[in-house]
């Protein structure tokens, strides 16, 4: 069940709130990023908040993050309760899931510069980049940013290489356990 909730998030095929969370210092989970347009926002989350519990139940410091998201993800279009802890205040909303679309690439252009973050490497990330790239003509300095990326899908990241890096260029280099090495090049 793990390998297909993994496969899931990999194909973007999960609902939930759309609502980046991550682990804060203290061990407890934040909000990290709220999505546009997204239950999270309609209902009022915002960046730095501490989920105390989902429905009722309590984070606990010791418990497994994957396992406590995935009461957060669910059935589409079901309802789910948050208790919030903002700045000692403590909050209450009620949401619905709907199914999530995580943008794999944010991107913006400022006078002759691209800025491009790559979120992920899940399915269409390299189409989405693409197109970014494309919409973005004329830019002498292009930064790619993968502070925060888990990975992916290696076909989406070969595919991203193929377009940035120069023909006959070595794209990857894999070592195996018996100390061979295969190298991709386009």
């Amino acid at each position: 069940s793990q390998a297909q909730k993994l496969l899931d998030l990999l194909d973007n095929r999960i609902s939930g709130i759309w609502a980046v969370l991550k682990l804060s210092p203290e061990n407890l989970p934040v909000v990290a990023k709220v999505l546009p347009s997204s239950p999270a926002q309609k209902a009022g989350l915002q960046a730095w908040d501490l989920i105390i519990a989902v429905n009722g139940k309590y984070y606990q410091k010791n418990q497994d993050f994957d396992l406590f998201l995935s009461d957060i993800r669910g059935e589409i279009w079901s309802q789910l309760s948050l208790q919030i802890d903002r700045q000692g205040k403590i909050y209450l909303y009620t949401l619905q899931r709907t199914n999530v679309q995580i943008p794999t690439v944010d991107s913006l252009k400022k006078d002759n510069k691209c800025y491009f973050l790559i979120n992920n490497f899940d399915k269409g990330s390299a189409q989405q980049l693409i197109s970014q790239l494309q919409s973005h003509q004329n830019c002498d300095f292009h930064i790619f940013d993968l502070r925060g990326n888990p990975g992916g899908i290696l076909e989406e990241v070969l595919t991203i290489l193929q377009t940035l890096v120069p023909q006959n260029s070595p794209l990857l280099t894999i070592n195996t356990k018996d100390f061979t090495q295969i190298e991709k090049a386009q």
